[in-house]
């Protein structure tokens, strides 16, 4: 049972949606509040003024059915303006949906004297038009509102008014009066309620839009690593804070493969090498497309060995073959590593990285070598501390001066 409920009342959302959001692919975005906004006046005021044409029906049958038929004439009126919002026809879905409420509680108020609370359904055309009427006819907005202000003024202070037309009980005129009364407060309700659900959905859109936008700033298109623009807070913050290593990884002969293969498969093999490099190093390490074949990797707080380590990863799951027109050329990356102990200048790092890649491409290519940057006492320059990391060889760490040097298992 409670299976079917959940059912049914998915489906009748899925109407009620359905139908508000009539017409809103023929307006521009500024105006697809208004139309969502009126359709749901429309819908919510159909629900909640059918019982009432009951009501008016029986007050004193078979006299009150002429105002009974006329409300349902208002209620199948707003099912038109719907319609005709969906139909791009906007003017003629506010003149009907707010002429008709106009002329049916004006009507509905006479008959059945302004002890019914009729007329406050005409105070609500101020709010009303808020809802229905595109910002461009603010105008015909205004001019609907005080003619409901003055109505219902009318119908309150004028005593020909005090009376009901029709021989209806009093219990029924106070009842008719409460319903009115909650009637309106639902309008108020359920306006400010979409009016608050509008403005979130907005606000959570331009969140959205505005991370999009950032993410597009800082982030390379074709490997989604950062850009030179999205990694400049990290290089800031490892300037400030120091004890970082700093690495430039770079494509052999990466112009060669476009000359041979193509910019398309060029372009594949960035993707790639820079997918393998992101997987093979910690998700802590930011990463960024430095420029054309080269990548730039920041890592805090690791020592040179480890951090030599991790680059031979990241050499080795870039490595791989392309081929395209009946051509192959492998792909392989040199990397230049330093480590900073100190906080200082980034461009004395970024040189320094970039010599040792440099080194690495003399040396044979397809490498990773590191130096360690340290404060040497008495002196204003710093000193280098050196190690290497050769594809079959291993990783070597000479003390600053020192004539002796030391060995470590091969990466």
């Amino acid at each position: 049972m409670r299976g079917l409920f959940a059912r049914a009342m998915h489906r009748l959302n899925a109407v009620f949606t359905r139908l508000s959001d009539s017409g809103i692919d023929r307006v521009p975005d500024s105006h697809v509040r208004m139309i969502q906004g009126a359709n749901h006046f429309f819908l919510i005021s159909t629900l909640t003024n059918a019982p009432l044409a009951v009501l008016i029906a029986i007050a004193s049958w078979p006299d009150t059915l002429s105002p009974a038929v006329s409300h349902v004439a208002m209620i199948a009126g707003w099912f038109v303006a719907v319609f005709l919002n969906g139909r791009g026809r906007l003017a003629s879905a506010n003149l009907l949906g707010v002429g008709l409420p106009l002329v049916q509680f004006t009507y509905l108020s006479v008959v059945f004297s302004s002890s019914s609370l009729f007329e406050l359904q005409l105070l609500l055309l101020g709010g009303l038009v808020y809802v229905v009427f595109v910002p461009t006819r603010w105008r015909s907005g205004l001019l609907f509102s005080l003619i409901g202000l003055v109505v219902a003024a009318v119908l309150v202070a004028v005593p020909a008014f005090a009376e009901p037309r029709y021989d209806v009980p009093a219990w029924w005129i106070a009842t008719i009066a409460v319903f009115n009364l909650a009637n309106v407060a639902f309008f108020l309700f359920s306006t400010g309620f979409f009016n608050n659900s509008y403005l979130q959905r907005e606000r959570r859109r331009n969140g959205e839009l505005l991370a999009d936008a950032h993410l597009l700033a800082v982030t390379d298109s074709l490997t989604g690593l950062y850009n030179r623009r999205g990694i400049e807070p990290e290089l800031q913050s490892a300037q400030v804070t120091g004890d970082y290593v700093l690495a430039i990884a770079d494509i052999d002969h990466f112009k060669q493969i476009n000359d041979r293969l193509g910019h398309q498969v060029g372009d594949t093999v960035l993707s790639d090498v820079a997918a393998g490099i992101r997987g093979a190093l910690p998700d802590a390490a930011a990463i960024a497309r430095w420029g054309g074949e080269e990548f730039l990797i920041v890592m805090i707080q690791v020592q040179l060995p480890e951090a030599l380590t991790m680059l031979e990863r990241a050499r080795e799951a870039a490595n791989r073959q392309v081929s395209a027109g009946g051509r192959t050329e492998d792909v392989t990356i040199s990397i230049g590593a330093v480590r900073v102990e100190r906080p200082g200048s980034v461009d004395v790092a970024i040189a320094r990285a970039d010599g040792q890649l440099y080194e690495a491409k003399r040396g044979g290519r397809n490498t990773v070598r590191g130096v360690t940057l340290r404060e040497r006492a008495g002196r204003r320059g710093p000193a280098e501390a050196t190690a290497s990391a050769e594809v079959t060889g291993a990783v070597l760490e000479a003390a600053d001066g020192a004539a002796g040097q030391t060995s470590s298992p091969g990466v």
